[in-house]
């Protein structure tokens, strides 16, 4: 993470935009397997059964799992601001009957959002329902700092783990004329401890709009699963997106490390577009790491690779490979790393995506990458079905253009950073307009 801090994270796209129109349909029910390499038959996973508002978006998902024969049956339930997104998830415990009108609530998940950047999250808190009464269980707040000029000069984050608060990282920037220029970034160990710090100067930008915000909604996961990380370590706060992507794009700094001198930073940008090439170099101008986004195509698919150097020699190539479908679906997801010595590691996964006659997704296969036979083997599968259309109100205005990057939107046409980790939004690329659903 140290290393990494300038060098990985999520995209955000700023196309440009022409009109469209479209409607949304979504899938009330959808069951997923489990692939048995050894019978060679599917085995049923969970089946969910989901309603929706006028909008469009999921209020209710009731989750059918089977493990060992035992059917477990939980509900979760969602609340949405004026903008669409989620504030407020209950889960219930439908005592193994899906048809149960009393289940028991046993945790509750409250989100907020910053006043500014509507669709960054700056709390969120799972909270233990225990006789009757939510208690503090898990979650991490982030106090935003602005000055006059509404540009972010400190991000104060704290998580709250089984009650119990402490802080994580403090991050304030320095602004000469209005951008930034300096950037000190620190993190505590679990008992509150310095255990690291960031400091970057002299820093000067391809483009900024001066809200370096730390989204502490990549902390989440899989919130269906309740798939809040408690290890810090493993914790992507999306740093990238704040000086590489999206609408603060650094083009030269100089990095320091606890103290010591890392490199400079240098960024070059394709215009109108995601793709870069960075570079950290030392004071004699040797490579320590550098970096390459190439576009594939026309649906957002990328090629991320990033190679490490000693003493400007290359020691260690990894590369990312992400694909998507023309329907903005994910169709490949791969990793390699090839060290100098010759060690070569790989993992992916491949999807074979279906639709119907109204481009709705009706079967995602999934094939996961099997070091041990060199090939894919089929992983798990999914079947979406029973699908409404509604067309919510805001979405009819969004706008497209053939040659863009895909932008992202949730059901009342309000444009986010990132699509949403649980529920429905729409994708606009080029002349088409989708709904995808996660």
């Amino acid at each position: 993470m140290k290393k990494l801090l300038l060098l990985s994270a999520v995209a955000i796209a700023t196309p440009a935009m022409a009109s469209a129109q479209a409607s949304v349909w979504v899938p009330t029910h959808c069951e997923k397997f489990d692939y048995n390499n050894f019978t060679e038959s599917w085995t049923p996973e969970n089946v969910s059964d989901r309603s929706y508002n006028d909008n469009g978006q999921l209020v209710s998902n009731t989750v059918t799992s089977y493990d060992n024969g035992t059917e477990m049956v939980m509900r979760i339930q969602y609340q949405y601001n004026e903008l669409g997104l989620p504030v407020h998830i209950d889960f219930f415990n439908c005592e193994g009957n899906p048809a149960n009108e009393n289940p028991s609530k046993f945790v509750t998940v409250d989100i907020n959002y910053d006043d500014v950047v509507k669709d960054v999250v700056t709390y969120f808190m799972a909270n233990v329902n225990l006789m009757g009464t939510d208690i503090e269980y898990m979650g991490m707040s982030n106090d935003v700092v602005r000055d006059a000029a509404g540009n972010v000069t400190s991000n104060k984050i704290k998580m709250c783990n089984m009650g119990q608060w402490f802080n994580v990282i403090d991050a304030t920037a320095t602004y000469t004329d209005g951008k930034a220029t300096g950037w000190n970034y620190i993190m505590y160990d679990d008992d509150e401890y310095e255990e690291t710090e960031i400091v970057i100067k002299n820093m000067q930008w391809y483009e900024t709009d001066g809200q370096l915000l730390i989204n502490i909604g990549s902390a989440f996961g899989n919130i269906e699963d309740l798939g809040i990380d408690t290890d810090l370590d493993d914790i992507d706060f999306d740093t990238k997106s704040m000086f590489i992507e999206g609408s603060n794009r650094v083009s030269f700094a100089e990095c320091y490390l606890d103290g010591r001198y890392m490199g400079d930073l240098e960024v070059t940008y394709t215009a109108d577009s995601k793709d870069y090439h960075s570079t950290l170099t030392d004071k004699n101008g040797k490579l320590i790491t550098e970096e390459t986004r190439t576009t594939l195509d026309n649906f957002g698919s990328y090629v991320l690779v990033n190679k490490d150097y000693e003493n400007g020699i290359l020691e260690d190539t990894e590369t990312e490979t992400v694909k998507y479908d023309e329907h903005g679906n994910l169709t490949e997801v791969s990793e390699s790393d090839e060290e100098s010595d010759g060690e070569y590691s790989f993992e992916g996964k491949k999807y074979t995506n279906t639709y119907d006659d109204n481009g709705c997704l009706t079967e995602v296969i999934e094939e996961e990458y099997e070091e041990y036979f060199k090939a894919y083997l089929l992983s798990e599968k999914t079947v979406y079905s029973d699908y409404k259309e509604y067309n919510p109100m805001g979405i009819t205005d969004i706008t497209a253009n053939d040659d863009a990057a895909p932008v992202y939107y949730n059901l009342q046409g309000i444009r986010m950073a990132r699509p949403l980790d649980n529920g429905v939004y729409i994708t606009v690329k080029g002349d088409s307009v989708r709904k995808q659903l996660r």
